[in-house]
């Protein structure tokens, strides 16, 4: 029997690593762009977060209406409120039991006539009793005493003298009338010789306060 000298395959058979790296080595070029373009753009952004947007300002609203009462020297009404709660608290700002309650806490119901006055300055303290007269009263500086009057077109009552009164000694005087009394600033009464002011309902002074 003849004896045949076993078949070569090396040479026929591809190399596996070599096929492998035949064809990966063309996708790893790509991937490795791909990875080198995704690197740059996150170093570019975060170069840029770094640079502009942590310096970009963050704004942001806050609000607080406080009315004071110098007469008693405190806050009537303090609100507080941030820019999230804007809608819901001028809603609430809006609100007839709100607006009282500002009415009746600088009882502006009292309105005074001459906008040269400071009403704070004139009105040291106010404090309007149950059954007050609605009206018009003027203040008339007759030297060092003043004479109160008073008008209510419904009663047809015009120019009614209620009072004369001499100012006291120290800074204010106080007086009452027709359901009201007062603390008046001595300074003030000196140096107008005529006041006017009204005393409105509570439904005159939301009227104005709305508008």
């Amino acid at each position: 029997m003849r004896n045949y000298p076993a078949a070569n395959n090396n040479k026929n058979q591809a190399d596996p690593i070599k096929m492998a790296k035949k064809y990966l080595e063309p996708a790893w070029a790509k991937k490795f762009w791909i990875l080198l373009i995704t690197m740059a753009v996150a170093a570019f952004w975060f170069v840029f977060y770094s640079m502009f947007m942590e310096r970009l300002p963050e704004y942001t609203t806050s609000a607080i209406i406080k009315f004071e009462d110098p007469q008693y020297n405190r806050s009537s009404a303090v609100i507080d409120f941030a820019q999230e709660q804007v809608y819901s608290k001028i809603a609430i700002l809006q609100t007839k039991s709100f607006l009282e309650s500002v009415v009746d806490s600088l009882h502006l119901n009292i309105v005074l006539g001459s906008p040269e006055i400071d009403r704070f300055a004139l009105f040291r303290k106010i404090d309007i009793g149950e059954g007050a007269q609605y009206g018009g009263y003027e203040l008339k500086n007759a030297g060092n005493r003043i004479e109160v009057y008073y008008t209510n077109g419904k009663d047809e009552v015009k120019n009614q003298k209620l009072i004369t009164f001499s100012l006291e000694k120290g800074d204010s005087t106080n007086i009452e009338f027709n359901g009201l009394h007062f603390e008046l600033g001595n300074a003030v009464l000196r140096q107008f010789k005529d006041i006017r002011f009204w005393h409105v309902s509570k439904r005159g002074a939301l009227g104005g306060l709305r508008k």
